[in-house]
């Protein structure tokens, strides 16, 4: 993650430990030493994106072997804001994938 002064508040994302999703939508994973479970000495870098076939940024991120795709809004809604109810959508406001 960046070292600069930033105003983008980073949290992580339940289920996958070593990742996290900034508020502006970046995904990030920890390479530190002690690899994705440990992050004694954390060296992060972002994970790289493309877009879906609607044109909504995915990422792919690694547990235990396996790589699992998720859309980022779905990872910064469930990071910041909490389980979507049922029957219900997350909106970009914009209308900006």
């Amino acid at each position: 993650m960046p070292d600069a002064v930033s105003t983008v508040d980073y949290r992580d994302i339940q289920g996958f430990p070593g990742y996290r999703v900034g508020s502006d939508g970046s995904v990030w994973c920890c390479l530190g030493r002690g690899g994705l479970r440990g992050c004694v000495t954390p060296d992060w870098r972002q994970v790289k994106s493309r877009p879906d076939v609607y044109g909504y940024p995915m990422v792919q991120m690694r547990l235990r072997a396996k790589y699992h795709t998720r859309k980022v809004h779905v990872l910064v809604m469930l990071a910041f804001v909490g389980p979507r109810p049922s029957r219900m959508e997350c909106c970009h406001g914009d209308g900006d994938p």
